[in-house]
């Protein structure tokens, strides 16, 4: 017997050994439907595959934390529908497996949707900001125009102070103002005769 027909035997019993990857069955799917998608209503996850077959379905959140599911058996149909209802919003992966070792991972968005009161009240509180900015605007109309007032009230003040201190300027200030000037030209006039 050559060396090839002896390895021979050996790689197919290797090969009956060794797994195979699991395939799907015709007619494997899942579905996942909800009227709204929100926390606390029912999302239905549809399961279908050869009848009586057992499945495992497992929800788990954004950190892999399993939050809800269950193993069963496909009925006579070979279908099975698992209602499961969150109770908070988030990012949620729907994994089912088949007895065949086949699975499916669906994503689930569930969130809060924003209701007609909801609406109702930004629309209030949006409409209170713009009353309290329109009250604070004209707040500060009336403030700057009793500013503006005030500045004009001042420079008729100055101007009316300025003007009463021209006409009451003393004269003896302005005598002593030329007696100094005269003695300061005189002072002057003697230096410059005795140079000359």
């Amino acid at each position: 017997m050559t060396r090839a027909a002896a390895i021979l035997p050996i790689l197919l019993a290797l090969a009956l050994l060794v797994p195979g990857t699991a395939a799907a069955e015709p007619g494997d799917s899942v579905s996942i439907w909800s009227m709204d998608y929100q926390p606390g209503h029912p999302v239905f996850i549809n399961v279908t595959g050869p009848f009586n077959m057992s499945i495992s379905i497992r929800v788990t959140d954004v950190e892999g934390n399993i939050v809800a599911g269950r193993d069963a058996a496909l009925d006579e149909f070979g279908s099975y529908t698992y209602d499961w209802s969150p109770q908070q919003d988030g990012d949620y992966n729907v994994t089912v497996g088949w007895s065949t070792g086949f699975t499916i991972t669906r994503p689930v968005l569930v969130q809060q949707r924003v209701t007609p009161e909801q609406i109702g009240l930004l629309y209030q509180f949006i409409y209170g900001v713009e009353s309290r900015l329109r009250d604070l605007i004209v707040a500060l109309d009336l403030k700057a125009n009793v500013s503006i007032a005030l500045a004009a009230l001042s420079l008729l003040f100055s101007g009316w102070v300025f003007s009463r201190v021209r006409k009451t300027h003393s004269p003896a200030v302005s005598e002593f103002e030329k007696f100094m000037r005269s003695e300061v030209e005189g002072s002057f006039r003697k230096l410059i005769e005795k140079k000359k």
